[in-house]
């Protein structure tokens, strides 16, 4: 039932069901059995609104490869926008992020990280139409 009540909300881009979703998916809670590629794509989605424990999670699955294609890039940049937006104890994954890349690299992921802006695309109102 957690689940159903987690999808509902989650297709009405409420951030917060999504980044559940993702965990209830990433654990498997359901089955015994994790499903990293649909939590991911649920992760993406709070990421982008702006939840700091998405990105932060997001980061660390494409730094591991859980899911996704391993990519310190990536890694790097949602850990820094996940800092950005307020997560804490994220300096060892970040620091090792930061010595798997390149210079041109890391600033360019830097500066990915910079022009991220969150998207808020929950609209309460739209459920009930």
């Amino acid at each position: 039932k957690a689940k159903k009540w987690l999808q509902m909300a989650a297709r009405q881009n409420f951030h917060r069901a999504q980044f559940e979703l993702g965990l209830f998916l990433f654990r498997g809670l359901q089955q015994g059995k994790p499903n990293h590629q649909e939590a991911i794509k649920w992760y993406r989605l709070a990421a982008r609104q702006g939840h700091a424990r998405a990105q932060f999670e997001l980061a660390m699955m494409y730094k591991d490869g859980i899911g996704v294609k391993q990519s310190f890039y990536e890694g790097y940049k949602w850990l820094k926008i996940s800092q950005r937006h307020g997560m804490k104890g994220i300096d060892r994954p970040l620091a090792m992020c930061a010595q798997k890349l390149a210079a041109n690299e890391l600033r360019k992921a830097f500066a990915e990280a910079k022009r991220f802006r969150a998207r808020n695309d929950y609209h309460p109102d739209e459920a009930r139409k």
